[in-house]
């Protein structure tokens, strides 16, 4: 009866249970291998980079980051790149068959899948977009690196090139002609061309010499210029496809470091390569600089230079002296180092703001925003960085460099300059452990690049990191976050989780521990030794249990609430339940031999009976309790890597190895109900559950990192989970912070005292200085008193002669007024008799003029109806011979469609006649055919000959029908004669119109004229 009842309690739960939701709240991480992997959105504000299967865009104001899913989790990208206003984004995604993808930034949307048919590569290596943003440009991979041309738009190929080079000569880049979508650049190591679209096929031209120069990256600075970054250390710079310079830019930089206290300009030569003259540029070329690693990964151009990255972790900013377009072909070109920008030296082995040993030497590839104000760099390690150039946009530096201005963006010493971290450290390859405390809203991950990093999922943020000598297996962290498991390659390390710092305490015996976990009342520690389970206290340190019975290497382990006992799970496809407070005694087990399990989780809906959940290589997922298998979920075909139960056992979450992240409905139901979320870029190593179920974490193999929201779905009230916030510190760092304040306050003492002193110094200093400046000011105002009375009676003497000329000029003037009245009196006598003159001339010139227009009009109405019934005769006859001609065309044609049917039923009545009387007679019949073949020969060249008749006939049709055409063109020219002759008769209108104007003008003149008078 109890089992029942349990039956129906639980098919009640699972009829009302609902998939949790969950929406990604941040994402950590960079996705390696993508090329061009790092651009800025058209707002200038915003970082595009890839993450997971998605693309990450970081918003650098506000520090808020949004996920656009892009790629599916089993095909991973390999390309990316922006058209010119950055809100179109291409991206290209590994496959038997690779394709490309446009995807709508600002729609959030795909707007068009090409597919790379014509590859024989798996992977697409670079993309590019033309400057109109219609045509995309992708290049394959090895073995034959083929080159497709797109109109994308129309999903149409327009070109390609099949067989470009071989895997001894890799490329690397293309790109489009800035102005040109004709014109594109491609680029490689010993590889070099420059093509032209000519009638649909690519056409070389330009530099022939690729193969000399092991070319990585390229950018356009204007439509006639290309800078190419080489492994060299040299930067090549082209001229309208021409090689026009080299420089050196370690040699460059060198001169910076050398001479940075002083910022002496000095000279490096730079091989001018079209009048083979030597070029100038700001730097030296000594050969002390010796660098490791001379490899120019990036290079980008702005309108007065260029950036490009330096082996050893730096960013030069180059700027010309003199502008491209003011220098002639024989004129040098002289380039100057801006800014050297370098990766952060480490200045702390703990906090994450001076942690910097694991950004790496190399930057791989940098982005610089519209505004020409904002510097981004992703480093080897896949750590970005950025650098403002506080002062405004490079090119308005340029400018105000020219005036003899030194820039410096930020107050560092000599020039040189410093990257910052933009939002956090991330891991560099795989997260191997992860762990969430209960007391405290934070998450331990480790990883192989050596790290333990604590990141807080309610502000999002990286709380801490520290670097160690060895590689992380695993990692674990106590309830009340004050302690850290740790398990390294030769011990298992206790560690103290300061305020700044992870402190190492008590060392275990146990190598390469894979997997380690606190109980979850946090007095008992686990760890895997080989294919045993050691237990620990955390008080004594003494040793509770050796855990013995795998096989195989062990994956995963689980503490129950009571902390009573320890579920694992390994290779071997055992799950083992191990009784802790009885010595570590075996009490369940479930062997599946054909089964690698990879994790396992614990659901204590009974204290007597617990519930495993186990994910393993066999695609299932397993509901075990008391060693029996009660449910089997069929995934088809996904494989799950981790498993996760909330703590109040109602929603089940799990990470598969294609990277995608599944929520259950539970209690599970055959045949299982569940959504999946695409996220991460490879298979999910770790997934956990914060302890108030609001957030999911969950680390995949590619470093990435993600926090999820999870939405709570019909769970009653939310209780409010209060955290706790103490930190640990020890007395020693204790008593040096309260040292460090004691001494500043004392220095604060004396510098208030000491500034107090020197402000009495200046009051006294600056009132001796008042009273003397007002004894010269005294002085001064007598001085000017006596200046302006001077100044006064010169003035006076200045008017009284003023006066005398003015009167001796009136009576000059009043002279010369008389006399010129009397010459404009027979002056105007004379306009008088020309203006009687000119109106008697403009009467009869307008009678003239209106007796022909007359005439005229009379004989063009004239024309056009004899021209017009003369056209209407024509038309009307030619009509009546179209009507006759095709009248005619019909009647043939019909005659001789009724004599070919009657011809092939005559044919057909022979034939079978023919065939009645000769069936025996095979041969005679085979004859017979041959002439039956060639009458309807005959008839078929007769019906032919019909058909050009009736397309002659067609043809004198057309004719006639351009005929007309021409008269109507005829009539439509007369008709604008007709206007031009109306323009005409207006336009004189208008002259006869102005004339009379003049006229009155004329006559208003002499009237004024006369009062004058």
């Amino acid at each position: 009866m109890s089992s029942e009842n349990d039956d129906s309690d639980f098919l009640s739960i699972a009829r009302e249970a609902k998939v949790p939701a969950i929406e990604p709240l941040f994402v950590y991480g960079v996705k390696p291998d993508v090329r061009g992997g790092l651009y800025f959105a058209a707002d200038n504000v915003t970082l595009l980079y890839p993450a997971g299967c998605g693309i990450a865009q970081f918003d650098s104001k506000s520090r808020s980051l949004s996920l656009a899913p892009l790629a599916d989790c089993d095909r991973h990208l390999t390309a990316l790149c922006v058209n010119k206003n950055r809100k179109l984004l291409a991206f290209a995604e590994r496959g038997d068959r690779p394709y490309v993808i446009v995807y709508d930034l600002e729609m959030r949307k795909r707007r068009k899948v090409l597919r790379c048919a014509e590859f024989s590569s798996e992977e697409v290596i670079s993309l590019a977009f033309s400057h109109d943003s219609k045509y995309l440009l992708a290049q394959g991979g090895a073995p034959d690196f083929s080159l497709v041309y797109f109109f994308w738009e129309k999903n149409k190929v327009i070109t390609t090139l099949k067989n470009l080079s071989t895997p001894k000569v890799p490329i690397h880049e293309v790109s489009f002609h800035p102005k040109n979508h004709n014109v594109i650049c491609i680029i490689g190591s010993g590889f070099f061309r420059m093509c032209r679209l000519t009638e649909g096929v690519l056409k070389q031209f330009g530099f022939q010499k690729g193969e000399h120069h092991q070319m990585l990256c390229h950018d356009w600075m204007n439509s006639k210029h290309v800078l190419i970054g080489t492994k060299s250390g040299k930067v090549l710079l082209l001229e309208d496809a021409e090689l026009r310079a080299t420089i050196d830019v370690h040699a460059l930089v060198q001169e910076v470091l050398a001479e940075s206290s002083n910022q002496l300009l000095m000279s490096v030569p730079v091989r001018d390569h079209s009048s083979g003259s030597t070029l100038s540029a700001c730097g030296s070329s000594s050969s002390s600089f010796v660098s490791e690693d001379r490899f120019v990964h990036a290079i980008v151009a702005f309108k007065s230079g260029f950036l490009c990255s330096l082996g050893l972790g730096k960013v030069a900013v180059f700027e010309l002296l003199k502008p491209l377009k003011t220098l002639r072909a024989d004129d040098e070109i002289s380039f100057k180092v801006r800014h050297l920008i370098r990766l952060p030296k480490s200045t702390s082995p703990t906090s994450f703001k001076g942690n910097m040993k694991n950004l790496g030497t190399k930057v791989i590839s940098i982005a610089l925003n519209n505004n020409e104000s904002h510097l981004i760099a992703l480093t080897e390690t896949l750590q970005i960085v950025s650098f403002n150039f506080k002062e405004g946009s490079l090119s308005s530096n340029f400018q105000a460099s020219k005036s003899g201005g030194v820039l410096s963006s930020q107050s560092k010493p000599k020039g040189i300059n410093e990257f910052r971290i933009l939002s956090y450290p991330f891991h560099n390859g795989a997260i191997n452990g992860m762990d969430v405390c209960q007391r405290k809203p934070i998450v331990v991950t480790c990883g192989v690049d050596k790290t333990i990093r604590i990141w807080n999922y309610l502000t999002l943020e990286m709380e801490l990191s520290r670097e160690f000598e060895e590689t992380v297996e695993s990692v674990a962290l106590h309830p009340t976050g004050l302690q850290i498991l740790a398990g390294f390659a030769d011990r298992l390390r206790l560690m103290n989780l300061l305020i700044d710092d992870i402190d190492p305490y008590m060392e275990f015996n146990i190598k390469s521990a894979s997997v380690c976990k606190f109980s979850r009342g946090g007095h008992l520690l686990s760890a895997t030794s080989d294919r045993d389970i050691v237990v620990y206290s955390t008080i004594h340190f003494g040793q509770m249990a050796l855990l013995k019975g795998h096989s195989d290497q062990i994956t995963a382990m689980c503490w129950s609430f009571d902390d009573r006992t320890l579920v694992s799970c390994a290779n071997d496809g055992s799950i083992y339940e191990w009784d802790i407070s009885n010595h570590g005694q075996r009490v369940q087990e479930s062997v599946i031999k054909t089964c690698s399990y990879n994790d396992v989780t614990l659901d204590a809906a009974e204290e007597e009976k617990l519930v495993t959940y186990a994910v393993g290589s066999d695609k299932t997922i397993k509901e075990i309790c008391q060693s029996g298998l009660l449910r089997e979920i069929d995934l088809h075909t996904l494989t799950l890597s981790s498993v996760a139960l909330s703590f109040d056992r109602r929603m089940l979450f799990s990470g598969s190895t294609d990277g995608r992240v599944q929520a259950f409905k539970f209690p599970l139901t055959l045949p299982g109900t569940w959504e999946e979320c695409d996220l991460h870029g490879d298979a999910v190593t770790q997934i956990r559950l914060s302890h108030d179920n609001r957030r999911l974490i969950t680390a995949g193999r590619d470093g990435s990192l993600c926090i999820w929201s999870i939405s709570k779905m019909d769970l009653g009230e939310v209780v409010q989970y209060d955290y706790a916030h103490e930190i640990l510190i020890t007395k020693i760092d204790l008593e040096e912070k309260n040292k460090l304040i004691f001494n500043l306050q004392d220095q604060v003492e004396e510098t208030k005292t000491e500034s107090e002193y020197q402000l009495r110094l200046k009051d006294n200093q600056y009132e001796e200085e008042i009273n003397s400046n007002k004894k010269k000011a005294n002085g001064q105002l007598a001085e000017m008193r006596a200046t302006i009375h001077k100044l006064q009676n010169d003035l006076d003497r200045g008017k009284r002669d003023h006066d005398s000329v003015k009167a001796k000029m009136k009576s000059s003037n009043e002279k010369a007024l008389i006399e010129l009245a009397d010459q404009y009196k027979s002056k105007l006598i004379v306009e008088y008799q020309k203006f009687e003159t000119l109106e008697e001339e403009h009467t009869a010139m307008k009678n003239s003029y209106e007796r022909k227009l007359k005439e005229a009009l009379k004989a063009k109405e004239e024309a056009l109806v004899k021209q017009g019934e003369e056209h209407l005769t024509k038309i009307q006859v030619k009509d009546a011979e179209i009507a006759k001609k095709e009248s005619e065309a019909e009647l043939k044609v019909k005659a001789v469609e009724e004599m070919l049917r009657q011809t092939e039923e005559d044919a057909d009545k022979e034939i079978m006649e023919m065939k009645r009387k000769y069936e025996k007679q095979l041969r005679f019949e085979k004859d017979a055919n041959v002439r039956l073949r060639g009458e309807s020969g005959v008839l078929k060249k007769k019906y032919h000959n019909s058909i050009g008749e009736v397309e002659d006939q067609r043809a004198n049709i057309q004719k006639a029908t351009h005929d007309n055409q021409k008269l109507q063109q005829s009539i439509r020219n007369m008709e604008k004669d007709m206007t031009d002759l109306k323009k005409e008769v207006r336009l004189r209108d208008e002259t006869i119109t102005e004339r009379e104007r003049r006229i009155a003008d004329q006559r208003k003149y002499a009237m004024e004229l006369e009062k004058n008078r």
